[in-house]
């Protein structure tokens, strides 16, 4: 699961490449590659934690999030909106690979670059009621929870895009993976 860069040469450096940053958040920081971002942790191994720990903690992250990733398209999760009652699928965006960078030393998440805007959209930008859709996310998180055997999954509207056909693509399970745990 966990491998080095070394081993797989088509994952350049996010800095060696100048990829441009599209979004920051508690754990990471994301940068577009083409048709890949990479999420660096450099948050994470920074915050103090020893290297094996920090490591350990992104293991679980990319093992729950592919775990989701195949739960999703086996059995077809569903987001539910309560008020409107509407049930939109939904997929999560997988892992292609996890790897210390042998070039800047911080631990890297690759993953496909999701096109388009999360739904944390300004108000007349909103496609769902805001406070329906914080249920719906809240109520998502706790069924996910539930079938992969972990707490702290937090799914936020900026982490979930409107795909072309209509489903939501989850691109990040964890507004703060130091909160995930196995249950």
């Amino acid at each position: 699961m966990f491998k080095e860069s070394a081993e797989i040469s088509f994952w350049p450096c996010h800095k060696e490449r100048q990829a441009k940053l599209i979004g920051t958040g508690i754990d990471s920081s994301v940068y577009r590659l083409g048709n890949v971002v990479v999420k660096n942790y450099k948050n994470i191994t920074q915050s103090g934690f020893p290297h094996d720990m920090t490591v350990d903690i992104l293991n679980h992250y990319y093992t729950v999030t592919n775990r989701a990733y195949k739960l999703a398209e086996e059995r077809k999760v569903l987001l539910h909106l309560p008020v409107s009652k509407k049930n939109i699928p939904v997929e999560v965006n997988p892992f292609l690979n996890l790897h210390v960078c042998r070039m800047c030393s911080e631990i890297e998440g690759i993953s496909r670059y999701i096109p388009g805007k999360g739904l944390n959209l300004s108000e007349d930008e909103q496609v769902f009621n805001r406070a329906e859709l914080k249920v719906a996310l809240i109520d998502l998180s706790v069924k996910l929870e539930n079938k992969l055997g972990y707490s702290g999954v937090n799914i936020i509207p900026m982490n979930v895009k409107l795909s072309e056909k209509g489903s939501l693509i989850v691109t990040d399970l964890c507004a703060d993976i130091l909160m995930l745990r196995k249950n």
